[in-house]
């Protein structure tokens, strides 16, 4: 394997595209201090993976490119590639049976590395992006590297003298040609130790899953003893509904009978309480003729009651003439004398009226002792109306309307003996 070009350009110092041409054999740079000899191998370093700015001479990777000159502008972008070529001895006339040493499909192979002013960087393989890590991994076991014998510096081979020789071996690893397998031992047994780890996560899981097996087959056992006790309540429920609908059944025709029982007494008393309320009717019209009879008395009293003012206020008025129509006051007189007899016979009348009333009256209390009778009854039947079904509520119904109309003809004794009362006033 062997490096044939090194192409450069805005790295460092090299503010124009250059390439350095490697022909097999030793190649030597040589020039003052200050020329950029060290930027070379800086470069090489750089593009096989360097990471630390001070390994590269410098703060921070930014100061990698050109920052200007007298004629030339700061770069915005460095780039770096190297060519090697992918056959033993780097001869470009090597036959093809020739073993690579790079496993790649092409003869040749470029890594390049770029890096921009805001911080954006990538690597790249025959002009393809890739990894840091495949760029590794490409040059392992070959001695390129950051820290591969390939790129040797003079401090590095003082400290390569002077180091413990435990901590020289990775030299020897890599000239034999083992890294490549240390680096894949370390792999394996990295996810080998990740495989134990997970082996062991899943012991802990399949534990986990036993123990809440076990707790499901617990109540799985459970849910069929709930099962079972679940059906035999069912069935005691059943039973239980068939022995209520049983017995509810028998109460039930013997409501009805007791029912057909109070039907027939509310019929009786509705026809008694129809034949009563049939006699207060005919003594509600006998009332409203004595009314009538008591009004028209009532009027003729007032009439001659307003003759009575009339004559008074002739006598008022003709009193100072009272020698003069003596005659006339005697007429007047005996007129008065007249209306006096009929008003007389007029309150007599009015007192036989009352006496008829009274005997009227007495009549109504006894009907309506009567009918508090009948009340009370139908109060008791509707008391055992309310504890049978609801079909009796239309019965109760009845009842109520019937009651209705006992108070309406109450409240139409009342109103009688109202007017009575201010015919014994007046």
């Amino acid at each position: 394997m062997h490096l044939n070009s090194i192409k450069i350009r805005g790295f460092k110092s090299f503010a124009e595209e250059i390439e350095l041409i490697l022909e097999p054999g030793i190649t030597t740079i040589v020039g003052p201090n200050g020329c950029g000899k060290s930027n070379v191998s800086d470069a090489i370093r750089w593009v096989l993976g360097e990471q630390s700015a001070r390994a590269l001479r410098c703060t921070s990777m930014r100061d990698l490119l050109f920052n200007g000159g007298a004629n030339f502008a700061p770069a915005q972008k460095t780039e770096v590639a190297l060519r090697f070529s992918n056959v033993n001895g780097g001869d470009p006339n090597a036959s093809a049976e020739d073993a690579p040493n790079i496993v790649l499909g092409s003869p040749e192979v470029e890594v390049s590395r770029h890096l921009t002013r805001d911080g954006e960087s990538r690597y790249l393989i025959n002009q393809s992006p890739c990894r840091l890590r495949d760029i590794s991994e490409l040059f392992m076991d070959t001695g390129i590297g950051v820290d591969a014998y390939s790129v040797m510096e003079q401090s590095k081979i003082d400290l390569i003298l002077n180091v413990r020789p435990e901590e020289r071996r990775f030299l020897f690893d890599e000239v034999a040609g083992i890294t490549k397998y240390k680096h894949r031992k370390k792999t394996a047994l990295r996810k080998l130790e990740q495989t134990e780890q997970n082996l062991v996560r899943i012991n802990d899981v399949i534990q986990e899953l036993q123990h809440e097996t076990q707790a499901l087959k617990e109540q799985a056992e459970q849910a069929r003893h709930y099962n079972t006790q679940q059906e035999q309540l069912k069935q005691f429920e059943l039973d239980l509904a068939h022995r209520e609908y049983d017995k509810l059944h028998t109460d039930y025709s013997q409501a009805q009978t007791d029912l057909d029982e109070i039907l027939t007494t509310v019929a009786t008393a509705s026809e008694t309480l129809k034949a009563a309320e049939e006699r207060i009717e005919a003594s509600t019209n006998r009332q409203s003729e004595l009314d009538e009879a008591i009004r028209a008395g009532q009027t003729a009293l007032r009439e001659i009651e307003t003759q009575i003012e009339q004559v008074e206020r002739q006598i008022v008025l003709h009193k100072e003439r009272q020698l003069n129509i003596q005659k006339q006051r005697e007429r007047a007189l005996q007129t008065l004398e007249s209306l006096k007899a009929q008003q007389t016979a007029l309150l007599t009348q009015k007192q036989e009226r009352t006496q008829e009333h009274q005997k009227l009256e007495a009549s109504h209390k006894i009907e309506e002792s009567r009918l508090a009778a009948r009340r009370q009854l139908l109060t008791q039947l509707a008391e055992r109306i309310t504890a049978t079904k609801a079909s009796v509520q239309d019965a109760q119904t009845a009842l109520q309307e019937t009651a209705t109309e006992l108070e309406s003809s109450e409240r139409k004794r009342l109103a009688i003996e109202h007017t009575l009362n201010r015919a014994h006033v007046e």
